[in-house]
Order: C-alpha cells, then structure tokens, then sequence
C-alpha cells in the first residue's frame, strides 16, 4: 500500500506552479483574511478544561498585526471544466512556522473557496512535539474529470478522500479510506 501511495504523492509536486510576483502579492492578500478569522476562531474555542496555549498568544497577536511573512506553494489543478489552484500556506515569524494551512482558490480574482486550518490547530496542541512544514499539509494524489482525490496525514492516521468539483467548489464525497485513530 505505502509505495502504491508514494507514486501518487508525485501528482502534488508535478503540478506546482509558478505565479508572477504581482499574482502571489494578490494571492497572498487574499489568503491573510481567513487566517485573521481562523486565528480568533482557534483562540474563542478555548474552555477552562482545555485553555488556549498561552505560548501560542505572541505568535497570534504577530499574524493578527500582520507581521507574519508568508511563503506559498500554489499548485493549479483541473477538475472538469475547471481550473482550481490548491494552495499550501505558511505564516512563520522570524522563521519560526506560526501557521499551516490549505486553501482551494479560483484563479480568476484569487477568490478563497475553501480553507482548512487543521494543521494549525494540530501545531496548537500540547501533544505537538515538532515543527511542520508546508509538506505536512494534504496532498492532491489525483485529478479527475469532476474531482480530486486527496490525501491527508494526522497525529495517528491518514485518510484518502473523493471531493467532487461543483461551481462553488469541491465537496467531499461518501468515498473514503481512513486508517488510524
């Protein structure tokens, strides 16, 4: 099964691409709103038997001023009709990762469709002993006629997932191979 998946995992680095500075520039604007709302969205969730990590506080105040640089890796997929860029995104603070995060974009106006921060939630956890990097985030393995089929790595599992394209984005399909926790 591994080296089946290691040959897939090729698709991801095969279809990256290159934007103009003025396109990443753009890109990047588009992508420093969601993370502001992510950012307040990871802090509100704390409770008093699981608080926010006050270490965490610092680098979040630093994203929410915008002083994080951003580094992207843009990989422009089709899916039909269809051109999507799927994007891997790292917010870091004097070189150190503060934000991980996916997004899947259209690249007419550089409009966010989606948006999933898990990693950056997972980095926020105590049980987190190492520092991530955009090639921890998920990876296309596949493109098809009307879907992607995407894989995504856990703290204990993995999950393989059919998303078929629609107008306003990728939904995840009843077609799935989990394993782990």
């Amino acid at each position: 099964m591994y080296l089946f998946l290691a040959g897939l995992l090729c698709l991801d680095a095969a279809h990256a691409g290159q934007l103009s500075s003025a396109d990443e520039k753009r890109l990047q604007a588009k992508l420093n709103d969601p993370v502001k709302m992510e950012v307040r969205k990871l802090q509100s969730g704390s409770t008093k038997e699981n608080p926010y990590p006050k270490s965490w506080l610092l680098s979040d105040a630093g994203l929410l001023r915008g002083e994080a640089s951003l580094s992207t890796a843009v990989h422009s997929i089709q899916a039909g009709e269809e051109i999507r860029y799927f994007v891997k995104a790292q917010w870091a603070i004097k070189g150190k990762a503060v934000f991980l995060a996916t997004a899947w974009v259209k690249p007419e106006g550089f409009a966010v469709q989606s948006f999933d921060s898990r990693a950056a939630q997972a980095m926020r956890t105590p049980e987190f002993d190492r520092v991530p990097n955009v090639d921890d985030l998920d990876k296309v393995l596949n493109a098809f006629d009307d879907g992607v089929l995407i894989f995504a790595q856990e703290f204990e599992s993995f999950s393989i997932v059919l998303y078929r394209s629609v107008p306003s984005g990728l939904v995840k399909t009843a077609v799935e191979f989990a394993q782990g926790v």
